[in-house]
């Protein structure tokens, strides 16, 4: 915090005045820049998260989600990493924040076009970010299921080994189940005790603890809910590997024909969504970043979809969520099947340390 009073204070003091009296800023906006970027590194939440990890994370969701928290964010921009570096930039300047990954910049926020010359300041970065992706088997439930969860905990990118999981709603918790030769977690609600729709807390512990949240509504499938189930256990979800480099594509293939050889089922097109390891939106439920998608095409109920893994997408561990929506009479409801795929370099090859690079890109309007 001294750093960012001690910025602010050598803005007003040199940084203002005109061109004509004053050294072109250049060297000194880069370095006071690059100085910010070091002490949120250095600053933590209290929870071992970096103050310029968490507000990296608040930064895409500002820019990515379809709401945005009004209490973190402003016309798509983080409120917390934006109020820090604009303490170190002269009044009238301009910037643009990226996360590199060694393959591509991607843009998460940039106040204007630069008017004329720019400076490009950028830090190595380690990212802390960490998750528990939960999802329901079904967008809505009928009297007499009981609800089912899947949790998977992503801890910096990879798979994490969790002792301990649970779900919990209202002051109610319930204790998850490991499933079988994966680091992933089950969680049963029974029909007799869960409500009838509402907002789920995810808890996975190991090394750290790693949240998440979700939801389910309340439908009536006129008594197809256990057939609906059976049947959709019995999809096969499969990638054409378990990993993929940035810049190339990934196979997904499923096969619903169990789900469609029900009687008085209407199969919709499914799909798969592709979400990046950052963390939800804290405490608001299926906030999750999208990597990409891919559309369940076909002419059987065997479909597969391309997804075209973009050069900027981050590294590691990504939750493949396959949606498949299914009405009955008048009810609509959402069947879900979640697999893990790798992002690794263009060859392929999945880092150990992702080259993550922080990039700020500061100009002075009378610049040019």
């Amino acid at each position: 915090m001294g750093l960012l009073i001690l910025g602010a204070a050598y803005t007003v003091s040199s940084m203002h005045q005109t061109s004509v009296d004053a050294v072109r800023p250049r060297t000194e906006l880069g370095r006071l820049v690059g100085d910010g970027l070091t002490v949120l590194d250095g600053l933590d939440d209290g929870n071992g998260t970096s103050l310029l990890d968490l507000y990296l994370a608040q930064a895409f969701h500002c820019a990515k989600d379809a709401i945005p928290d009004p209490d973190d964010c402003d016309e798509g921009r983080s409120e917390n990493l934006s109020l820090k570096l604009e303490s170190y930039l002269p009044i009238g300047a301009g910037y643009a924040i990226g996360l590199g990954n060694g393959a591509a910049v991607h843009e998460i926020y940039r106040l204007h076009l630069p008017q004329g010359e720019a400076v490009s300041t950028s830090r190595s970065i380690g990212l802390t970010w960490n998750l528990t992706f939960v999802a329901s088997e079904f967008s809505c439930y009928e009297a007499g299921m009981d609800a089912n969860f899947t949790l998977i905990p992503i801890d910096r990118g990879a798979l994490s080994w969790a002792r301990h999981a649970n779900l919990t709603y209202g002051t109610t918790e319930v204790a998850g189940e490991r499933a079988y030769d994966a680091e992933w977690w089950n969680v049963t609600l029974p029909d007799a005790t869960r409500p009838a729709q509402g907002t789920f807390l995810a808890n996975t512990s190991g090394n750290a603890t790693l949240r998440g949240a979700t939801e389910y509504g309340s439908c009536g499938l006129s008594g197809a809910g256990p057939a609906l189930r059976a049947a959709l256990r019995e999809v096969l979800f499969t990638a054409e590997a378990p990993s993929v480099g940035v810049g190339s594509a990934l196979r997904f293939d499923a096969d619903l024909s169990a789900i469609a050889a029900l009687p008085g089922v209407t199969l919709g097109t499914a799909r798969v969504d592709v979400y990046e390891p950052i963390p939800s939106q804290g405490g608001t439920p299926d906030t999750w970043i999208p990597a990409g998608a891919a559309a369940l095409t076909g002419a059987t109920p065997q479909r597969s979809g391309t997804w075209d893994v973009e050069g900027h997408t981050l590294y590691g561990a990504h939750p493949a969520l396959l949606r498949i929506p299914v009405t009955i009479g008048t009810e609509s409801v959402e069947l879900r099947k979640v697999m893990v795929v790798e992002v690794g370099l263009p060859t392929g090859e999945i880092p150990i340390d992702a080259p993550y690079r922080v990039t700020v890109q500061a100009w002075m309007p009378d610049w040019g």
